[in-house]
């Protein structure tokens, strides 16, 4: 007989429905409890393989096992200017900085308060070449993104839609800095950083380091937009222009 083996990067739409559709959530569930005495999962986080063995009990533990994910080799500091020009303009990304977001276009991902913070942002710091670029497909309840961004602000919001694998580590590379905040909390993985990350961290730490004292106040914040805010105002605006 063959064995069969089942990939999980996340229950969400178990644990979480209302950020899915209901057929996501039918389809997860029928397949685990269906296949959960006859087959082998592949969870890429000990924290996935603990929500999976708690939600089907009968499921034995020594049949989940976890395999990490990995980064492919399309992923890699790009100075190729050529090709960042070639990329920009292939997407409709003007030539001036520009904030960086990668993901799928749906409520989980809190688009709707990054784009919001965004606007505050240049607003009252009238910042004035800055840009933010949502890179992602279409998901689901997308239309409040959308209508956040609206007329008057969507020349500094571009919606790349679907980028090929290509072309994202020019994208990656030549934005200011990522911003990915889903609205689902996450517990640490427990999984080690590695040296070049903690490096990068340092140099983040004192090229920014007024942004420190700013996410400790907005720890302190009651209004998650407010807080928000209050990280973004925390950073220089050398900064955002990429200066040292």
């Amino acid at each position: 007989h063959l064995k069969k083996f089942i990939i999980i990067y996340d229950l969400i739409p178990i644990l979480y429905p209302n950020f899915v559709n209901s057929d996501t959530t039918a389809l997860l569930m029928y397949t685990l409890e269906k296949r959960c005495l006859d087959s082998y999962f592949l969870c890429i986080s000990q924290h996935t393989k603990n929500d999976l063995c708690n939600y089907l009990p009968s499921l034995d533990p020594a049949r989940v096992f976890i395999l990490r994910l990995g980064a492919s080799d399309l992923f890699y500091p790009c100075c190729d200017e050529a090709k960042g020009k070639e990329v920009r303009k292939k997407y409709g990304i003007p030539e001036a900085p520009y904030i960086i977001s990668v993901c799928t276009l749906e409520p989980r991902k809190n688009l709707l308060q990054l784009v919001r913070c965004f606007m505050d942002l240049i607003t009252q710091e009238r910042i004035e070449d800055l840009n933010l670029v949502l890179v992602g497909q279409k998901g689901w309840n997308y239309d409040e993104i959308f209508a956040a961004i609206g007329d008057k602000i969507k020349n500094r919001i571009i919606v790349t839609g679907y980028v090929e694998d290509a072309d994202l580590a020019s994208l990656y590379s030549g934005g200011n800095f990522l911003l990915f905040r889903p609205r689902r909390p996450r517990r640490p993985s427990g999984r080690r950083k590695s040296n070049s990350f903690c490096r990068r961290q340092k140099e983040l730490h004192h090229s920014t380091h007024s942004a420190a004292h700013a996410a400790h106040a907005a720890t302190h914040a009651t209004h998650r937009r407010h807080a928000s805010f209050v990280f973004f105002r925390g950073i220089r605006h050398d900064t955002f222009r990429g200066e040292e």
